[in-house]
């Protein structure tokens, strides 16, 4: 798996819903604590939200809209930052992490609070990878509620804890599919429906051509046994004891050891059909168990 390129794609769908318009200001406010819910920690009234630099423009636009403070920005490592600013609403939330779904007025504040969940604490596989879809949260209570949230706009997801990290997940494609479409990732949802087409195409022609070199080696091997056999009785003498035609076909498969039934039966005027050699090699086989028991049952 290439961590590099999930990252990158990771990185490019953040940019793309930090884009999305937000009309409603109820909207805006789901949002807002669904970043806050996922990426944020809480001491008094001092708040403090970890996101990648990425999408710290847009969540210091929303502090500033929602709670009228200019927070503090500070560089962290590893491409993120750390907004700090005081509000008494936003670490009440923090608290009482189950009251997220109080500030849903309209059908799409859920949509709009967990796109602000996966902003702050979200990643993605890139489409060309396993299918992997995740939303973190430092405790358990934010992940229910996160869950809950999302339950509400039809996203069923899994729930899991890594270390001290409580998360959501998706691997199923088209569950994931659904959920770049309710976020409004437009842009990323047809280039993961498209690697996933892709994907089948591959996946696809790999079982065929599989299937196929399956029955050739089996049609291969299924030859050599019955030429086996066939040379052991001329050895013994005991074809001289089979029917005209199945001695004809006898002779006929030691000197094409190789090929298939279809072509086989061709050599015969007139010709003999797949099914009629079967039946005709069948025989031979199960004389040959008749006679010695050291023949073996072979299906063609």
């Amino acid at each position: 798996m290439d961590k590099y390129a999930g990252e990158l794609f990771s990185v490019r769908l953040k940019r793309e819903l930090c884009e999305v318009e937000v009309k409603k200001q109820c909207c805006r406010r789901a949002e807002t604590f669904g970043m806050l819910l996922s990426g944020a920690s809480g001491d008094g009234e001092t708040v403090s939200l970890s996101l990648r630099e990425e999408v710290a423009p847009l969540a210091k636009k929303r502090i500033r809209e929602q709670f009228t403070r200019e927070p503090e920005e500070r560089k962290r490592a590893g491409n993120s930052v750390l907004l700090t600013f005081s509000s008494r609403a936003a670490a009440r939330f923090l608290a009482d992490p189950e009251s997220l779904s109080s500030f849903f007025r309209c059908p799409e504040c859920a949509a709009s609070a967990v796109r602000g969940m996966f902003l702050s604490g979200g990643g993605i596989n890139a489409p060309t990878e396993s299918n992997y879809f995740q939303i973190a949260t430092p405790e358990f209570e934010r992940c229910l509620a996160a869950k809950t949230a999302a339950a509400s706009v039809g996203i069923g997801f899994f729930a899991g804890k890594r270390r001290d990290r409580h998360f959501l997940y998706l691997k199923k494609r088209q569950a994931i599919e659904d959920v770049l479409a309710i976020l409004g990732a437009k842009q990323c949802y047809f280039e993961y429906l498209n690697a996933g087409i892709e994907k089948d195409a591959r996946n696809d022609a790999n079982r065929a051509s599989n299937f196929i070199t399956s029955n050739i080696r089996k049609t291969v091997d299924t030859a050599q046994s019955q030429t086996k056999t066939i040379r052991r009785l001329a050895e013994e003498g005991k074809l001289s004891r089979l029917p005209p035609e199945l001695q004809e076909t006898a002779k006929a498969r030691l000197e094409n050891p190789s090929l298939s039934l279809e072509r086989l039966g061709l050599l015969f005027s007139p010709p003999v059909s797949k099914s009629g050699m079967y039946h005709r090699l069948e025989k031979i086989m199960a004389f040959a168990r008749e006679t010695d028991g050291t023949g073996e049952n072979h299906n063609v």
